[in-house]
């Protein structure tokens, strides 16, 4: 229980941080490209990792979509795990403190 305050001002400290970075699995940025005697294209790029493309439905950039998808997947998967594992972890502390605060 000593080590209570300093852990509570770290989660507060990377909270923001890491709900920021868990959402910019999101945000993706738009090329457009084009190859001689094509039609030009547009292409997203993740903003945080441009070897990754984002959704484009296009067979040629199959395996880096996938790649995006395994990314947004794990994002969602944290979007629900970050906040009930900070529920979680605060109700403990304060189970813990209860008797310490009467």
């Amino acid at each position: 229980l000593d080590l209570t305050p300093p852990g509570l001002v770290l989660i507060f400290c990377f909270a923001p941080s890491v709900s920021a970075f868990i959402f910019r699995s999101w945000s993706c940025k738009a090329y457009e490209m084009s190859h001689p005697d094509e039609e030009t294209e547009l292409i997203k790029f993740m903003r945080q990792d441009a070897s990754v493309v984002c959704g484009n439905g296009d067979l040629l950039y199959g395996d880096n979509e996938d790649e995006h998808k395994e990314i947004t997947n794990l994002a969602i998967f944290l979007v629900f795990v970050w906040p009930f594992g900070s529920f979680v972890l605060f109700s403990s502390l304060l189970a813990m403190c209860y008797k310490a605060m009467q």
